[in-house]
């Protein structure tokens, strides 16, 4: 199997994620560290897992403590049904990525639609 598959827009996303829903809050920060380490690319998470703050903050520890890039990590996350309004997507994007400490998510997905 292929490490990643392309995008019709020409991006690639890594076939394996670590997903992030059933980490404990206590274990997340390592949790992704050593994911990272291990050499995961792509970190799940979303806005109902309520874990996008400790995810920012394990990130930019590691992003400021290795070689490693922001741009090296394909990061997706996820919009509640309940946000998918036009006035209601964009500021529910923004808390993510407030949390998330990023400037962009490569994935944005609605959850459970």
């Amino acid at each position: 199997m292929a490490d990643s598959i392309t995008l019709n827009n020409g991006h690639r996303i890594p076939q394996v994620a670590l997903g992030t829903s059933r980490i404990s809050a206590e274990k997340l920060d390592v949790s992704i560290k050593l994911a990272l380490d291990m050499g995961y690319r792509h970190i799940d998470t979303a806005f109902h897992y309520v874990n996008e703050g400790a995810i920012g903050k394990a990130l930019q520890e590691y992003f400021e403590t290795t070689n490693l890039k922001g741009e090296e990590v394909f990061i997706t996350t996820k919009l509640l049904p309940h946000f998918m309004t036009e006035s209601a997507v964009g500021p529910a994007l923004d808390e993510s990525l407030r949390r998330l400490r990023l400037d962009h998510v490569d994935l944005f997905l609605i959850h459970g639609p």
